[in-house]
């Protein structure tokens, strides 16, 4: 089991650095050291997340792994296209692309955490009732 979990933290690993790298390659910062420092300073909260979701599956929770890291890419995809709102004409344009995210990978944690739940206590059979059948006398 310790193995099994170990493979699906370095898959999830892996694809984080995927997405990633895929992320410093559409935005030009892939080549130059100082833009390349200065993104990767930027993807702090996405690499917290990572951190959230690799430790999830070494701990062997497996689902929340999963969902937390679809939240945060669909996240950081619903960010970037909501990224620019209109505040009104004292304020102009505000970034608020971040909180999209945020808001995203939370309720996807929470939904993930419910989930596992929900799945331990139907593996350890909490809550469940007991089947009776009805007494085949009568036949």
């Amino acid at each position: 089991m310790r193995k099994e979990n170990s493979r699906i933290a370095l898959i999830i690993a892996v694809c984080y650095i995927g997405v990633i790298v895929l992320g410093l390659i559409i935005s030009g910062s892939f080549g130059e050291a100082s833009l390349l420092l200065d993104r990767i300073s930027h993807y702090a909260p996405l690499l917290i997340a990572a951190v959230i979701s690799i430790l999830s599956a070494f701990v062997g929770k497996r689902i929340l792994s999963i969902v937390t890291f679809a939240a945060n890419v669909l996240g950081a995809l619903l960010g970037i296209c909501l990224e620019n709102g209109y505040t009104g004409s004292q304020y102009g344009v505000s970034y608020f692309g971040w909180a999209v995210w945020g808001g995203v990978f939370i309720v996807f944690l929470v939904a993930g955490i419910m989930w596992e739940i929900s799945v331990s206590k139907n593996e350890k059979g909490i809550g469940k009732r007991p089947v009776c059948y009805p007494e085949e006398s009568w036949l």
